[in-house]
């Protein structure tokens, strides 16, 4: 009888003792299997109808926010693709991953929240739209499934069909799959159909929305006049109209699966872009254009539909959330912190301040804070990084983005 209540008292305190009782899933976890993040590369924030554009750049990824819980104030900590992914899927900033820039490898020991997710009991499939995002710069730790894009950007139709052809063998365990649309990046190069939405038909300039026009506006060897201007944020909005479509085909083939009943679907941008304010157009540095970014998360039935958080967000509190909501249990060593109380609170105080962190042409490091209403420039807490050595298969990467030419 002795040995019998000790037994109770001791699992008793097992559970009880802090850090040791096992997560629970929250009730917004209601009918969740599977998380579904749709990751859109290069999308800005302020142009999409949900985020209060005037133009009709995104009817249904609109049409989806209004039924989904939408952060009206997220940031990425970096405006950069592969810096921005390794904070979203680790949970730390890059002043912790040390990944400052692309091409990149993460440390060894660095651990990915994609990891936890694997441990428990998800199926982890990354579907990646450009080689900026390869393997071999490490971000596949703790994914079952990485399909590299190599060297050239992929086609979001050919994504889709990737996806497709995979999940049509068959989900045996709950899902986490990313899927990564590059439609937004530059060069600015819509469809003729989706351009024609928004473009000038007459339009006879020198803007293109190639890389090299843009970079020649970044290092002013070349003037663009006002309409010049105008016309690239014509083209971006178009490539923003056809990866809405691109999106719609994309969640038009979940429903047909019944994805959309039973997972938690986060629609993200790693950062967003300048369109020629202060003569920069593309992405890189600190500013809000670039680090404003969308987030919303649907979950099955519309379950909390319509509610929009203000409270200020960073890209590495996303995935904690996922945890806290479905009992996956998170390091406590990271940066990122539980939007969760935001959901009963949409008002409450989540971070006072948020540290950025860009680089200028020099190669030097920006760093500034945002409290939510200023930016404002601080001096630099870690050194300025040391040229990286390019190996071939970087600089064909490069190339074949429009970065470099030789």
């Amino acid at each position: 009888m002795f040995a019998a209540r000790l037994l109770t008292l001791v699992t008793l305190l097992v559970f009880f003792l802090p850090g040791c009782s096992p997560p629970k899933k929250m009730p917004y976890a209601q009918n969740i299997r599977n998380v579904i993040i749709i990751a859109c590369d290069t999308l800005r924030a302020g142009h999409l109808g949900f985020m209060g554009y005037e133009r009709d750049t995104s009817p249904f990824i609109d049409s989806i926010a209004e039924r989904s819980v939408v952060f009206e104030n997220m940031y990425t900590p970096k405006s950069l693709t592969l810096p921005s992914f390794t904070s979203f899927f680790s949970g730390q900033h890059p002043t912790t991953t040390k990944i400052y820039k692309n091409m990149w490898p993460l440390a060894e020991d660095q651990h990915m929240l994609t990891e936890d997710f694997k441990k428990a009991g998800y199926q982890t499939m990354f579907f990646s739209a450009s080689g900026i995002l390869h393997s071999r710069y490490k971000l596949n730790k703790g994914f079952d499934f990485y399909r590299d894009a190599d060297p050239h950007p992929e086609p979001a139709e050919h994504i889709l069909q990737l996806v497709k052809e995979k999940l049509d063998e068959g989900i045996n365990k709950p899902l986490f799959l990313t899927v990564h649309f590059w439609t937004t990046h530059s060069p600015y190069d819509p469809y003729p159909e989706y351009e024609e939405l928004f473009a000038d038909p007459e339009y006879e300039g020198p803007m293109n929305g190639t890389v090299d026009t843009l970079n020649a506006y970044n290092l002013y060897q070349l003037d663009l006049e006002p309409k010049d201007i105008r016309h690239g944020v014509d083209l971006y909005d178009g490539e923003i109209r056809e990866l809405n479509d691109e999106v719609r085909d994309l969640w038009e083939y979940f429903d047909e699966k019944g994805l959309i009943d039973n997972s938690l679907i986060i629609f993200w941008s790693d950062h967003g872009e300048r369109l020629g304010e202060e003569h920069l157009f593309q992405h890189r540095r600190d500013s809000e254009w670039e680090l404003h970014v969308p987030l919303f998360m649907h979950f099955p039935g519309d379950f909390m539909g319509g509610t929009r958080i203000s409270s200020l967000a960073e890209t590495t509190d996303i995935l904690p959330t996922v945890m806290e909501i479905l009992g996956v249990r998170a390091p406590k060593n990271i940066d990122g912190i539980s939007l969760y109380p935001l959901f009963e609170n949409p008002d409450a105080d989540h971070r006072n301040v948020l540290i950025s962190l860009g680089v200028d042409d020099s190669g030097k490091f920006l760093f500034s804070q945002w409290d939510g209403f200023e930016r404002v420039r601080i001096p630099s807490p870690v050194p300025d990084p040391v040229p990286v050595f390019l190996d071939e298969q970087d600089l064909e990467r490069l190339r074949a983005l429009g970065y470099i030419d030789d």
